[in-house]
């Protein structure tokens, strides 16, 4: 009778408790799905997509409910990075504050976790980490750090090999930011930005000539922007 008691009592326990989990899991996949279906991403505190993916997660709930929520996820966290990024190149864009690039970071981080097999997100997300730190200090160590991965992790990329080379241009280093700038130019020879950028270095050396020659090929290049060709104009009687 005592063992049969206890028994039944074991069982009321693991149907209480498996009851209580199902309720608990809905639940939570129920607030994730408004989470995201309202953009609440990484706000407020624990009613936020975030939050509540890795409740999801940590309760064992299955790859492939993990994978539709990614699947919903990936593009909301990437969307507003990616247009900041492909904005920026273009010579005479509004340059993003401070807090953007730090939200296009947080959300590239929990995006790159999401989706470990891109391995450009990544380097997007160091870049944007870079430039954040860049707009605070542009001589910072912290930003070169950053842009030193984004390179690393993405060799093919422009973007922040010639952020490294603004960092040293601000530091006066003229020889490493060209060597830097000329890399960049050789991963995108159509992107105008690195060669306005020994424009300028050749500019404080007073190398006027060889200034005047990289300024005349960034405006050669597509979507150039107004300021190489205000550095031709300004400085056709430099010798």
């Amino acid at each position: 009778m005592i063992i049969g008691a206890v028994a039944i009592i074991f069982l009321v326990v693991v149907i209480v408790w498996v009851s209580i989990s199902t309720v608990g899991g809905n639940s939570v996949a129920k607030q994730l799905d408004q989470a995201i279906t309202s953009g609440k991403l990484f706000q407020p505190p624990v009613e936020n997509a975030h939050d509540l993916y890795n409740q999801l997660k940590a309760s064992n709930a299955n790859e492939d409910t993990l994978r539709k929520y990614r699947e919903r996820l990936i593009p909301l966290l990437t969307a507003m990075p990616n247009q900041l990024l492909v904005n920026l190149p273009t010579i005479g864009s509004d340059e993003p504050t401070v807090d953007q690039w730090q939200e296009a970071a947080r959300n590239l981080n929990w995006a790159a976790e999401l989706q470990s097999d891109d391995k450009k997100l990544p380097a997007k997300a160091a870049y944007c980490e870079g430039r954040s730190e860049y707009l605070q200090n542009n001589r910072s160590d912290a930003a070169l750090q950053s842009w030193n991965r984004a390179a690393s992790l993405d060799k093919s990329w422009a973007l922040p090999v010639n952020g490294l080379g603004l960092i040293y241009q601000s530091r006066k280093d003229y020889s490493t930011s060209r060597s830097y700038f000329l890399r960049a130019i050789s991963l995108d020879q159509n992107w105008a930005h690195p060669y306005e950028n020994l424009g300028n270095n050749y500019l404080y050396e007073r190398d006027y000539s060889t200034a005047r020659n990289y300024y005349q090929q960034a405006v050669q290049k597509p979507q150039t922007g107004p300021k190489p060709h205000w550095h031709l104009w300004s400085n056709r009687h430099a010798t």
